[in-house]
């Protein structure tokens, strides 16, 4: 069986973002029960956290788009993904509310945390961005998208600082 060579650098470079992405999507689930467990569903950060559009974007399918488009072929990497830095951080200082509908107090470390993850996903959305920008004829509509992700996110860091 033989493999297809990446053609060119935005197909490399959308293979490397994709696993940048996958390692950071591991601490999604457990930055958004923060959100949610420390300032209420109600609240802007508790609407963001809830926000399936933002919390499942679709990056991870259009990086696998612009790999194939571009000669990746089958060298796409599958399996078992490695967390990343601030993934990690995120699942150890994670805080829940449990059954109760109130909020908890922040701890400094999860407050840390919150500002590494999403600091991290705004840099993996500036390089998406980047990296779409330079094939912008087969992605127009997509930078809409991630314009109003990257200002959430934004805003986002502002209110948790």
């Amino acid at each position: 069986m033989t493999t297809k060579t990446v053609t060119n650098d935005i197909g490399t470079e959308a293979i490397k973002l994709l696993r940048a992405v996958e390692q950071h999507e591991e601490g999604t689930c457990d930055a958004a029960g923060t959100l949610l467990a420390v300032f209420g569903v109600v609240s802007p950060q508790g609407r963001f956290a809830d926000n399936f559009g933002f919390l499942n974007p679709p990056y991870n399918m259009w990086l696998e788009d612009l790999a194939y488009d571009h000669g990746a072929g089958n060298q796409i990497p599958r399996g078992e993904t490695e967390k990343s830095d601030s993934a990690k951080v995120m699942m150890k200082h994670r805080l829940r509310r449990g059954l109760s509908r109130r909020t908890v107090p922040i701890t400094e470390a999860a407050h840390n945390a919150l500002l590494a993850y999403y600091g991290e996903k705004l840099d993996l959305i500036a390089s998406i961005a980047d990296l779409l920008d330079r094939d912008s004829a087969l992605y127009p509509d997509r930078q809409s998208f991630i314009r109003r992700h990257a200002e959430a996110c934004e805003k986002l860091c502002q209110s948790i600082r």
